[in-house]
């Protein structure tokens, strides 16, 4: 008697071979790769946008302070009262008699009366001082160590004020009245000793830093814009 036998074979096993791990690690590599690469350009873009941003916010309040300032040029608590009776000639500030701006393209000097006496806070200097009527404040804006920064000028002052950081520069230009009929006849550099200036057009050039983090290291930018802004003198006499 026979026995049929029967036999079961063998099952096959299969895996990945060395060629496909290291495709598949490249593979990784290079995902891993993108990956970390569209993270840097992200973070970069972000960095660039939060320094732009800071300048805007810097800028746009420095700007409003000078403007605040040139608007009070020559400011008279009586406005029936003429300019030249206000504002005597100054030869220590190199004015003349009724005028309240001068200048070059890198500093700007200003002068106003108060307002009360005593003072009653309608108007403040650039360093928040009230200033009575019975003063006229005398303030310098010009730029110091990157800082936009003014001063109050004559006895017992001569302080500064930082108006603006991150400042690279920052120029003014007049426009002149020559002939005393009211009217912008050209614009000028500055202004010197009886010049009369009906408006100011100021330009603000900003520096801020950026980081930008490349192959693990970080990497100091510096951005850069401009901003200009033309103001009126409000109070010359009509």
């Amino acid at each position: 008697m026979t026995t049929a036998s029967t036999s079961t074979p063998l099952s096959v096993q299969s895996g990945l071979s060395l060629v496909e791990i290291l495709i598949a690690l490249a593979l990784s590599s290079l995902l891993i790769s993108a990956a970390f690469s569209i993270l840097a350009d992200s973070s970069q873009s972000l960095n660039v946008q939060k320094g732009m941003n800071h300048i805007n916010e810097t800028s746009r309040f420095t700007l409003e302070t000078v403007a605040r300032e040139i608007r009070k040029a020559g400011y008279r608590d009586d406005v029936l009262i003429n300019s030249s009776t206000v504002y005597p000639i100054d030869n220590d500030n190199q004015f003349d008699a009724g005028q309240s701006i001068r200048g070059t393209s890198r500093a700007l000097t200003l002068r106003y009366q108060g307002s009360g006496n005593p003072a009653d806070g309608r108007v403040l200097d650039c360093q928040g001082n009230p200033v009575p009527n019975a003063q006229i404040a005398v303030i310098r804006l010009r730029v110091v160590s990157g800082n936009l920064v003014c001063e109050r000028l004559g006895n017992g002052w001569g302080t500064s004020q930082v108006l603006g950081a991150h400042v690279q520069g920052f120029l003014f230009e007049y426009g002149i009245d020559t002939n005393a009929d009211g009217e912008i006849d050209e614009y000028r550099a500055n202004a010197a000793k009886g010049a009369i200036a009906l408006s100011i057009k100021n330009t603000l050039v900003a520096l801020d830093k950026a980081e930008f983090g490349t192959d693990g290291k970080t990497k100091t930018n510096l951005l850069q814009k401009s901003f200009s802004q033309l103001v009126s003198v409000r109070n010359n006499d009509s």
